[in-house]
């Protein structure tokens, strides 16, 4: 009897560990087709969309249930943080552009399952051991600066007693309007910083891709060519040109305001060892990756989770995030 037990105990524990790797492995098939996305083309080209126009994200959610069902109030981690992405809302989504319905959803559906928005304050007196951040602890932020985190994310966070971060290209801002979609300026900025909501560095003007060799890449993981000197960058001259655009971003960004740290989103998510060096050396001490995970107290290279895809209803972030420590990727 007891045996039979013992065998009916593991077969379950079994059952939901295969289920869960599942779900995760579902996600990750889905979630693939948006990785490296802060890319104004996808903005400008969406190329397929959907348009919602209810007041509910329920009908373009109903085929992406996860197989993997969390429970509201359950602790799923403890002593970790995620950090998710998001990009651009508006009523036409893309592969980088959600609904402002949808992203509500997210975070009623992090309400309701006991998940913990804190602000990056918080996060980094966390990374820096000072303080503790309560179970299931998200951190929200967006990339590149849109208006329209003012327009909409803004509001609706602030109806939710929530906070986000905003990674800018700072060199964008004094003639955001140039940009399409419009760019965040530093009236919107300031009022969203009152209301404590912060930002950082997305790079000064190092966003855009360029082509070297006929291979798009970031400016600053690639050593550009030299019209003048009929030559590509020296890597004196490479690492100077890195240095100027962190330094500028961040002298801005601190002037304007009064950042106690600095920190950097790489663009599209790319790096490499010379930009991490730089960075430190720069006194940026968290660098922003595009790689998915769970961050413990250890981490310098931060994590991130998409969220800001049409794929990622809120059943699936909720049941992604759920599943980090059941099937045990991404926990480090």
């Amino acid at each position: 009897m007891d045996n039979r037990m013992l065998r009916t105990k593991y077969m379950r524990v079994i059952m939901t560990l295969i289920v869960a790797a599942v779900s995760a492995g579902l996600y990750l098939i889905g979630v693939s087709h948006y990785r490296n996305q802060s890319y104004p083309h996808h903005l400008l080209n969406p190329g397929p969309t959907r348009r919602n126009s209810g007041s509910t994200d329920r009908l373009s959610d109903q085929d992406e249930k996860p197989l993997f069902h969390p429970v509201t109030g359950k602790i799923y981690y403890q002593n970790k943080v995620a950090v998710l992405t998001y990009h651009h809302l508006d009523s036409a989504e893309s592969s980088v552009t959600i609904t402002p319905q949808r992203f509500r959803s997210h975070l009623e559906a992090l309400k309701e399952y006991g998940f913990h928005v804190i602000s990056m304050d918080d996060f980094v007196a966390f990374l820096e051991k000072k303080k503790p951040v309560p179970p299931n602890a998200v951190v929200i932020t967006f990339d590149d600066g849109y208006e329209s985190v003012y327009k909409y994310a803004y509001p609706i966070l602030k109806s939710e007693g929530m906070t986000a971060t905003v990674f800018l290209i700072v060199g964008y801002i004094e003639d955001g309007a140039v940009h399409q979609p419009l760019i965040l300026n530093w009236k919107e900025i300031m009022e969203m910083h009152r209301a404590g909501f912060s930002f950082y560095s997305h790079s000064y003007r190092s966003h855009q891709d360029v082509k070297v060799n006929g291979i798009p890449t970031s400016p600053l993981v690639a050593k550009l060519y030299n019209p003048s000197a009929n030559r590509l960058e020296t890597e004196g001259e490479y690492e100077a040109r890195i240095r100027e655009d962190l330094s500028e971003a961040d002298d801005i960004l601190d002037a304007r305001l009064g950042n106690r740290i600095n920190l950097l989103c790489f663009p599209h998510g790319r790096y490499n060892s010379t930009l991490v060096k730089i960075a430190r050396q720069s006194d940026i001490p968290y660098l922003f990756t595009g790689k998915e995970g769970l961050n413990t107290n250890r981490s310098t290279l931060i994590n991130r989770i998409n969220a800001g895809s049409p794929y990622v209803s809120a059943q699936r972030l909720i049941g992604r995030l759920s599943a980090f420590t059941m099937t045990g990727h991404f926990s480090h």
